[in-house]
């Protein structure tokens, strides 16, 4: 899916984004997914269903603000396909 660097780079950093101005889920996340998947947080820009699964562990209820505060952080890069891939998966 995110087969262009910059579009990894640009959703990557604002998932961190997101996650380090919620504090210590940030390192639960990380954690998360290196056990349950055995992947980091760079390989969900192509398994954003493993983000999706993890989000809902850490997050619970809140998830859908987690990934709200994803979207509007991308906003900017909607018109870009992989970017409003990335983000339809991940909010199913």
């Amino acid at each position: 899916m995110a087969n262009n660097i910059s579009d990894r780079i640009a959703i990557l950093a604002c998932v961190e984004k997101v996650l380090l101005e919620r504090g210590p889920e940030y390192d639960q996340v990380l954690t998360r997914l290196n056990a349950k998947y055995e992947t980091s947080l760079i390989d969900c820009c192509e398994r954003s269903e493993y983000l999706r699964d993890i989000l809902d562990e850490v997050f619970g209820d809140g998830t859908c603000a987690v990934i709200e505060q994803i979207c509007h952080c991308l906003k900017n890069f909607t018109e870009n396909q992989t970017i409003s891939n990335f983000l339809e998966k991940l909010k199913r």
